[in-house]
């Protein structure tokens, strides 16, 4: 009876360690996922490894004012790879965004993949409108559901590893009286 103790013990301090290594995963993935490059206006293919929502960035320096506001107003389409079923991308109000070089940069749309996989993503100026083609930066933005892992898992560590300690703490007590 007083080996089973031992090994609960240590079988909840090992369930702990498993938690937590479950709860960083998503962290990890995300730092070592590298942002998406698209060409404006054209059509990509992209491969969207993690789901989640993904802001398209760009930067407009160097950009005439008439330029900003065309691909401010860019249309923009979101499909999976056949082209078949398309996605809503919603677009970031008009608004210059600074950065700490003072290089002007926009968020210009948000678009949301419910699963990893290959997509196509199509943007155009609207009909009549022509400008320059430009590079916008797709970047993987799900802190919400990346933080919310990480709290359940560093609570199931925490009380999966204070059971496993209690028990053995228990255990030896009790063996030792």
């Amino acid at each position: 009876m007083k080996k089973s103790g031992y090994w609960a013990g240590a079988g909840f301090c090992l369930l702990s360690i498993l938690c937590l290594s479950l709860s960083l995963v998503p962290l990890v993935r995300a730092y070592f996922y590298k942002p998406i490059a698209v060409t404006m206006p054209g059509q990509t293919k992209i491969d969207a490894k993690l789901p989640g929502t993904y802001i398209g960035i760009t930067s407009f320096t160097g950009r005439t004012p008439e330029d900003r506001i065309k691909a401010m107003n860019m249309d923009y389409w979101f499909s999976d790879s056949s082209e078949k079923e398309f996605y809503k991308v919603n677009k970031f109000p008009s608004k210059n965004y600074y950065s700490e070089k003072e290089e002007a940069q926009a968020p210009l749309f948000e678009l949301i993949v419910g699963k990893a996989g290959k997509y196509v993503f199509t943007s155009d100026y609207a009909i009549g409108t022509e400008g320059p083609s430009f590079q916008t930066v797709l970047i993987h933005y799900d802190a919400e559901h990346i933080r919310s892992e990480l709290v359940i898992g560093l609570l199931m560590c925490v009380l999966t590893g204070a059971l496993g300690g209690f028990l053995i703490w228990k255990t030896r007590r009790s063996s030792a009286s």
